[in-house]
Order: structure tokens, then C-alpha cells, then sequence
């Protein structure tokens, strides 16, 4: 017995259509996760941050009005901000970061310049994805899947 199919119509076969398509390329799936990645990274910014687990330091009373503002450096020209972005993307991984020369003393902080720790990266001490933001990612990998499945994946 032979049964072929030469057109179908229904919303599952559809829908698997189109994560086959979307898989395809790995690279697709680690861009929107690299993307998704970045705009948690970039919440962090501000007065709270959801994903990064510390209150940034208030500046010291002396240090404020030797620089004439309260308000964080951090904050004040975006710079930082609006630097992170996917910086690579291979078959296994994606890369988020920013070219900011000062970034990795603000998230760590630095003994040697007096900086305290500004954590806006959501990682913990053994560079794993804080919890409520690997949470997010896994939502958005969710929705990504119900979208492309049209619906059939929930």
C-alpha cells in the first residue's frame, strides 16, 4: 500500500513546516536569544534592574558634589547602555557584550580604581544566568515556538 500526499493544508503540518524552516538555521534561534539576551541586559539599567540581583551603591555625599550630580554614572550618558549588542553568534553560542572599555570594572567592580560592583550582566559568581532571567529566555523561546508553529505548540 502507497499513500502520498500532495498538499496539505492543516494548521499542524503547517505549523511543523515552519520550525523546520526556522531551525534550519541554529544561528536564527541563538540571534533572537542573543537579541532577548541584550534587552535583559540593557533593563539593568536604572534606577532597579529586575535581573540583576544588587542595588547599584549610592554615591558617596563627598563624591556627589565633587562631580556636581547624584545621579549614577551609569545613567547619565547611555553610553554603556546602548553599547551591548550580539557580538557573535557561532553553531553553538551566542555572544553578548560591548566594546565599552570601562564595562568589565562597573559589573565586577575594581579594588584598584574604587569601584564598587554594578552588576547589570545577569550572571552569577559561576557566570550562570541568574534565574529569573534564564526564566525569560526560556518564555521567549516558548512564545518563539508557539508563533512559528502557528499556534499548534502552546
Amino acid at each position: 500500500m502507497q499513500v502520498q500526499f500532495t498538499e496539505i493544508k492543516d494548521d499542524l503540518t503547517k505549523g511543523l513546516q515552519n520550525m523546520i524552516t526556522a531551525f534550519a538555521s541554529k544561528k536564527t534561534i541563538l540571534g533572537e536569544l542573543g537579541n532577548e539576551m541584550a534587552n535583559i541586559v540593557r533593563s539593568n539599567f536604572g534606577t532597579s534592574g529586575n535581573y540583576r540581583g544588587n542595588t547599584w551603591p549610592r554615591y558617596s555625599k563627598s563624591y556627589a558634589k565633587k562631580i556636581g550630580s547624584s545621579i549614577p554614572t551609569l545613567l547619565r550618558s547611555g553610553t554603556l547602555k546602548n553599547s551591548i549588542r550580539v557580538t557573535g553568534i557561532d553553531t553553538d553560542t551566542v555572544n553578548i557584550g560591548t566594546n565599552v572599555i570601562y564595562a568589565s570594572a562597573q559589573n565586577f567592580g575594581s579594588l584598584k580604581m574604587n569601584i564598587p560592583s554594578r552588576l547589570f550582566f545577569p550572571i552569577d559568581k559561576n557566570n550562570l544566568i541568574k534565574m529569573n532571567a534564564n526564566n525569560r529566555l526560556v518564555l521567549n523561546i516558548r512564545n518563539s515556538l508557539k508563533i512559528l508553529s502557528n499556534g499548534v505548540i502552546s
